[in-house]
């Protein structure tokens, strides 16, 4: 006898059974995948909507050092950071609160401060750090990023209090507050009368403030600015830098 030969038919139900599981899997995958992806999305935007601390200043002001050393109560050894560094923890050193603070170090180089533009509208404090062993050197770039901060329309509008922290207090060599405030309020003078500073400044109210005073004065401001003399290395006033 001639071996029946299967049909078309049969041959497409059968291997359309055979391609089920197949496919179940393949859709499975899929969903697992974009389950995954809103999740990751959905936490970004968690961690951009909490309240933040932000640790600012320029490079190799200690910034990443202070991050893990309120999150450990150790000092690591760092390098300047190119990309912020978040987290949520409960600070040492700090016995003003016993809560839990989401911190975020902002690297200090110019072309990576963009990432201000995602956390400022959720922040309730700015810790500034300066190096004051450098500080001659970097008065400048110092007096024009806390320029950029003292204008900015997000800041003033809610009021950001910012504490300027002078790090590395525990070498002789090392600038006091003191006098840190003193040049920065000179050379913050010099910036606040140059005509396109202030015309990139939409918080007009703090402009107009800076220009009061032939010499700029932080008590014109409607935010809290308070200068602090501290050491990450000797852990010194590190209680004192958290409100």
């Amino acid at each position: 006898h001639t071996p029946l030969q299967p049909s078309t038919k049969n041959l497409y139900f059968h291997s359309k059974k055979k391609m089920q599981p197949f496919l179940l899997i393949l859709i499975a995958l899929i969903v697992i995948a974009f389950a995954s992806f809103l999740l990751k999305l959905l936490t970004a935007a968690n961690k951009k909507k909490k309240s933040s601390t932000l640790i600012l200043g320029l490079p190799n002001s200690g910034k990443t050092a202070l991050f893990y050393t309120l999150r450990s109560g150790k000092l690591p050894k760092t390098v300047s950071s190119v990309q912020c560094n978040q987290a949520t923890f409960k600070p040492a050193h700090n016995n003003q609160t016993n809560k839990s603070i989401n911190f975020v170090d902002i690297p200090g180089h110019q072309s990576t401060r963009h990432f201000l533009d995602d956390f400022l509208p959720t922040a309730k404090h700015i810790i500034f750090l300066i190096d004051a062993i450098d500080f001659v050197d970097d008065i400048e770039d110092v007096a024009n990023y806390i320029f950029d901060l003292i204008t900015n329309d997000t800041v003033g509008k809610r009021k950001i209090p910012i504490s300027i922290c002078c790090n590395k207090t525990e070498i002789i060599t090392a600038h006091k507050s003191q006098f840190i405030a003193k040049k920065l309020r000179k050379q913050l003078a010099k910036i606040s009368v140059v005509p396109s500073q202030i015309e990139n400044s939409e918080y007009k109210d703090s402009v107009i403030a800076l220009l009061k005073d032939d010499e700029f004065s932080f008590r014109n401001l409607s935010i809290p600015v308070n200068f602090l003399d501290v050491s990450i290395l000797k852990a010194i006033n590190l209680n004192k830098i958290l409100i």
